[in-house]
């Protein structure tokens, strides 16, 4: 636990007694500015889509967001598929795709999803990503547009 570490730990090397309600608020504080920081960051994000499509015209990338109360924009989802990729995949490609999602156990509690499909020398070939939320609206959203990169002809239902 993580709260009884950091009880050993001023005990121990800072001398320091210090009882579980302090160890837990020391905690939410550190958990608090860690998602701050991230919040910030998130900024970089814009610059980052801006990048993937200047280098790699013929690029998708989507953000979302959404605003909070006060009007700021706060992170939603993120999709990204290269033209690069997304060519070589259509040129060179085997006809099945492999789609898989892990979820993210850091202050951004989300779902990292991948579609990754054969080359022409069977290896494994990525050919889109997305972050973004967890549930059955969040993979509907990113097999449509999945779909669209792909130039598929059917609709996702």
């Amino acid at each position: 636990m993580i709260v009884a570490t950091l009880k050993e730990i001023c005990k121990n090397e800072l001398r320091v007694y210090a009882t579980y309600n302090i160890c837990q608020r020391g905690r939410k504080g550190v958990l608090k500015e860690k998602k701050g920081f991230y919040i910030d960051k998130y900024v970089n994000l814009w610059g980052y889509a801006v990048e993937l499509i200047s280098s790699n015209p013929g690029s998708t990338v989507s953000i979302q967001v959404y605003r909070d109360n006060d009007g700021k924009a706060i992170f939603y989802r993120l999709y990204a598929c290269l033209a690069g990729l997304k060519q070589g995949w259509k040129e060179g490609y085997k006809p099945f795709i492999v789609i898989d999602g892990c979820f993210l156990n850091s202050v951004c509690k989300r779902e990292l999803l991948a579609v990754v499909g054969r080359d022409g020398n069977n290896q494994m070939f990525p050919v889109a990503w997305a972050v973004e939320g967890e549930g059955k609206q969040s993979w509907k959203w990113f097999l449509e547009n999945l779909m669209v990169d792909l130039d598929h002809p059917n609709e996702f239902t």
